[in-house]
C-alpha cells in the first residue's frame, strides 16, 4: 500500500507523497489508509515547489521594516537561523563565500533570527557582521508542540532551515543545505 510506504518512510515533502497518491487506484481512494495520504498531500500543498512563498514583514537591525515582497524581481535565499544554533552559524558561514561570488541585481540572501531574545540577535550580528538582508523573528523559534507562524508558513520545524524564492515569489528549492545552495542558485 502507497500510504504504508509514505508512513514507514516518513516522507514530510508534497512531491513524493502527491507521486504516491496518484499511484493508488480510484476504487481503492476510499480506504483509512488513502484518506491519510490525501490528508496529508493536501497539508504540505502550501510548501510544494511553485506554491506562492509567504509574505513575511521583519524588522532589521536599524528598525526598517523589510519584507519578502520588496525583493520581487529578485531570487531570495531565505536563511532561517538561531545565534545558540551552531550548525546555522557554520552555514552562514559557509554562505559568505557564495554571497560574495553570486550577490547581484537579480539575487539576495536574507537571514531571519528564530532567537527568542532580540539582544542573542543583536550580540550575532556584531560578531559575525554578514553584509546581506539580517532579521529577527520576535516570535522566536518554537520547537514544540506548536510552531510559530514562519514555521507554520514555510513547513519546517528544525532549522538550519533555507529555501530559494525565485522571481515570481514562489518556492523554488527548499531545505538547502551545504552545496545544495550553490547548485539551487545555479541551475
Amino acid at each position: 500500500q502507497y500510504s504504508a510506504l509514505a508512513y514507514l518512510a516518513d516522507i514530510s515533502v508534497y512531491e513524493p507523497n502527491k507521486m504516491l497518491w496518484e499511484l493508488i487506484p480510484e476504487e481503492n481512494r476510499q480506504s483509512y489508509t488513502a484518506y491519510w495520504l490525501q490528508h496529508r498531500v493536501d497539508s504540505l500543498k502550501p510548501y510544494a515547489l511553485g506554491e506562492p512563498a509567504f509574505d513575511f514583514t521583519y524588522a532589521d537591525a536599524s528598525g526598517k521594516e523589510v519584507s519578502l515582497s520588496d525583493f520581487q524581481g529578485q531570487y531570495v535565499l531565505v536563511d532561517f537561523w538561531a545565534s545558540w544554533c551552531g550548525p546555522c552559524r557554520q552555514e552562514m558561514k559557509n554562505l559568505l563565500p557564495l554571497y560574495r561570488e553570486l550577490r547581484g541585481e537579480d539575487l539576495e540572501f536574507i537571514s531571519i533570527s528564530l532567537d527568542n531574545r532580540e539582544q542573542d540577535w543583536r550580540r550575532m550580528l556584531e560578531e559575525e557582521k554578514l553584509p546581506w538582508v539580517m532579521l529577527w523573528d520576535p516570535e522566536g523559534f518554537t520547537a514544540g508542540n506548536e510552531p510559530n507562524t514562519i514555521q507554520k508558513a514555510y513547513g519546517f520545524y528544525s532549522i538550519p532551515f533555507m529555501v530559494l524564492i525565485d522571481k515570481e515569489g514562489r518556492i523554488l528549492e527548499r531545505n538547502l543545505r551545504g552545496e545544495e545552495v550553490r547548485r539551487a542558485i545555479l541551475r
